[in-house]
């Protein structure tokens, strides 16, 4: 401050010696600009990354090494969990066509795609007294109607989804509460919305993940919707089917992703490329 005021005053510098110090305050500023510039770019860069990771969207293949330094930088990721990221979200974006209809929240580790919100018909305000919910939408009606096996429901979500999902994937389902062992032809719900996806050239993957102990129906109120329920309680069958592919997990409704977090477990042991669970709606009270 010293110097910057007494730049001219011959008193305090000689006028050579005032030259050198503007010259080197000017080059401070000069440079400083310049910084800002560059910090201004890198940021901007980051933050066309970061819109690229959260929407498994334009990342081509002249972008990875870029993408690489970013992953790095930003997540502190080594060099097994950059590759391991880049190879799922290209999966990801080769699986998913058009997929700007689809939405998606991350329980945990897993990312879950979801068509839209759901609202539950009735909202519990004590122990065995509801009340009708005003948020109530028709998009949940229709995965209710889906629910109670209705054909026009199956046909309007397949419709949506049979534009977004690729013919180059394996079609699995979390399994409903009950004992669904000798019932793998009950083709009702979510069930029926699959088999319409497998039979437009997809992969039969109904058979592969069986609920063998029923549990308690999840809508009820104060359920235990904990993960151990569902890993004691469903089983990998025809698990060499699914190695080295690609699978669609289809849900219906996904509230605390507990069901789909353990079905992604029990499936990963077949070792497929990677599981992407899609549902109807994401839960919202």
């Amino acid at each position: 401050t010293v110097a910057y005021q007494s730049l001219y005053n011959d008193k305090y510098f000689p006028s050579d010696l005032n030259k050198r110090v503007i010259n080197l305050i000017n080059c401070f500023f000069k440079n400083k600009l310049e910084f800002d510039d560059y910090r201004r770019d890198e940021c901007s860069k980051k933050t066309v990354f970061q819109d690229k990771l959260n929407n498994n969207l334009n990342v081509n293949r002249d972008d990875l090494n870029n993408l690489r330094v970013f992953l790095k930088d930003t997540y502190n990721m080594n060099d097994t969990a950059i590759d391991y990221e880049i190879k799922r979200r290209i999966l990801v974006r080769e699986i998913l066509k058009n997929n700007e209809i689809l939405n998606k929240f991350k329980i945990g580790s897993n990312e879950i795609w979801y068509i839209g919100i759901y609202t539950p018909k009735n909202i519990y305000i004590s122990e065995g007294i509801k009340i009708h919910n005003s948020k109530f939408s028709l998009h949940s009606q229709k995965i209710l109607d889906l629910k109670d096996g209705s054909y026009d429901a199956a046909l309007d979500f397949y419709n949506t989804l049979d534009k977004i999902i690729s013919k180059n994937v394996i079609i699995c389902t979390v399994p409903p509460h009950y004992n669904n062992e000798y019932f793998e032809n009950n083709y009702k719900g979510i069930r029926l919305l699959a088999r319409m996806l497998i039979e437009n050239k997809r992969g039969n993957g109904l058979d592969c993940l069986i609920r063998y102990k029923t549990i308690n129906k999840l809508s009820f109120h104060g359920s235990d919707r904990s993960i151990d329920v569902h890993l004691n309680s469903i089983r990998l069958e025809n698990g060499e089917k699914l190695k080295n592919k690609n699978i669609i997990l289809l849900d219906d409704i996904a509230t605390s992703g507990n069901s789909i977090a353990a079905c992604i477990q029990i499936l990963e042991k077949a070792n497929p490329n990677i599981v992407i669970p899609i549902v109807l709606g994401f839960t919202s009270r």
